[in-house]
Formats: structure tokens, sequence, C-alpha cells
């Protein structure tokens, strides 16, 4: 493993401790932006579309997590924890989803 690599996976591993600042309500939450964030490219790899397709997907994908984000920043956080973290996974996986579903005919890798 490279030094570059090393560093980016200690960062992106960490980074979400930070949260144990404010108490760790955001900490799960966090962990799970993560996780989604890691997986998004292996999909996004077995989707089977062209450049131009998995360019819009992960577009798509952003603009949703930055979306739900921006929606779930008006709620209480200790009150409502469980339904910010299904929202946080639910919200950009059905989002990127239902795009795939309607752009894969036309960006279909040959």
């Amino acid at each position: 493993m490279t030094k570059q690599r090393l560093v980016l996976l200690t960062a992106g591993l960490f980074s979400p401790l930070t949260m144990l600042a404010q108490g760790g309500q955001g900490l799960s939450s966090g962990l799970m932006g993560l996780v989604l964030f890691i997986l998004f490219p292996v999909f996004l790899l077995n989707f089977k579309l062209n450049r131009t397709g998995e360019l819009i997907i992960s577009i798509v994908y952003i603009v949703a997590v930055i979306i739900t984000f921006g929606v779930l920043q008006q709620i209480a956080n200790e009150d409502n924890m469980p339904t910010i973290n299904i929202a946080i996974v639910i919200a950009p996986v059905t989002i990127v989803l239902l795009s795939y579903l309607g752009l894969r005919k036309r960006f279909k890798k040959v």
C-alpha cells in the first residue's frame, strides 16, 4: 500500500470519529454516510453504464446526499436520531436506483 493510500484510508476512517467531540450524537450518521460513500464506487462499477452514465449517476448521488443532509439539519437530532439515520441511507440510495432505472437503456455500456 502506497503512502498516499494509507494516509487517505486513515483520514477517511478517523474523520467521523471527530464527531465524538459533540457527544457522539452524530457518530452513527457520519459512519453511515462514510460507508455509503465508500460503497458507492463499488456499485457504480457494477451498473454497466458508459462513462457519461456513470458521471450522471455520480452527480445525482452527490446532489442527493447534499439535499438529504440539508433537509435533515433542520430536524432536532436528539429526538429524531433513528429517523435521521434511516433517511441518510434510504434517500440517496433510492434516488440513485431510480435514476439508474431511468438511464440504463440510454447509457448502456456496449
